[in-house]
């Protein structure tokens, strides 16, 4: 699979805390402290009403900042995660700190200058992207490198929350103490088009053998940033992995699924392009038929 070390993920060292600032970020090797909740939503309003919930943009600090009543500190956890045993072998952007009120929580983060791989994927030659795809491949297999204590696994968030991916549609799940858990959970789960209430014969095809890995979950282009593509002879590279909301403690196999779920079966970024960075899981439909019921 790949020669870099594997490494056991250390719960306990995950930052929990209510507020943070990282002093020892870049950010304030230049600035004496982030911008307030108040300063952010202020910036909020004059980027536009539609920039509610938004990410919001401090380009002359290089700062963005995610907000709103659905942001969780699961996803900072995952990026300081990631920058903590992974930095420069998976591209995040760095974090700063993260802050929340009784309204919403805000994570504070690198403004990475970059566009996203959908924006500029048409204009890309196939080489340029089999280029990126590879980049794309190194990094997930970096990725995979994290390991749970094997005393202790489950699925869930990063630190052992419930699980964020949109199939859950807004309940509470998890965290499993295994794979089989969730695939009971999956399987199980009431829903007005199951034809099944007592489970479906077909359960068996979710594979409860499946190593638990870390996973980002919404592998789609535009969570994929870029270099501009330039007229001087230099490909576009990789820059950065955005949106880890829905990232945690998956099955192997959920990274492909949720990546091809995102388009079409015969969309060309499915049947050529996500194998080249991904595994590819044969077994999809099987998968797609539970979680579809969900909605997603």
């Amino acid at each position: 699979m790949s020669d870099n070390v594997t490494q056991i993920v250390d719960l306990s060292i995950i930052p929990r805390d209510e507020c943070i600032e990282f002093r020892d970020s870049s950010f304030f090797r230049k600035h004496a402290a982030l911008p307030s909740i108040a300063q952010v939503r202020e910036q909020a309003e004059r980027q536009g009403p539609l920039s509610r919930h938004h990410p919001v943009y401090f380009p002359d600090m290089g700062l963005i900042v995610k907000y709103g009543p659905l942001e969780s500190i699961a996803e900072a956890q995952t990026m300081w995660m990631i920058g903590h045993y992974l930095k420069d072998k998976v591209p995040v952007p760095e974090l700063y700190g993260w802050k929340h009120d009784d309204q919403d929580f805000f994570i504070y983060m690198e403004l990475v200058k970059g566009v996203t791989l959908k924006d500029c994927w048409d204009s890309l030659s196939d080489a340029d992207r089999e280029s990126i795809c590879l980049e794309l491949r190194a990094a997930i297999r970096a990725l995979r490198t994290l390991r749970q204590d094997p005393s202790d696994p489950f699925v869930g968030h990063v630190a052992r929350q419930p699980i964020l991916d949109t199939f859950v549609d807004g309940r509470v799940a998890g965290p499993f103490p295994s794979v089989h858990a969730l695939h009971e959970y999956i399987a199980f789960w009431p829903s007005p088009s199951d034809p099944y209430p007592d489970g479906d014969p077909d359960r068996w095809r979710l594979p409860d053998d499946a190593p638990i890995v870390f996973t980002h979950g919404d592998l789609d282009k535009s969570n994929i940033l870029v270099s501009t593509p330039t007229d001087d002879g230099q490909r576009p590279r990789l820059l950065s992995i955005i949106d880890w909301y829905q990232s945690g403690w998956y099955p192997d196999y959920w990274e492909y699924c949720k990546a091809a779920r995102l388009v079409r079966e015969d969309d060309e970024w499915a049947t050529r392009y996500i194998p080249m960075f991904l595994d590819v899981y044969e077994d999809i439909g099987y998968w797609d038929y539970y979680t579809g019921r969900y909605g997603i």
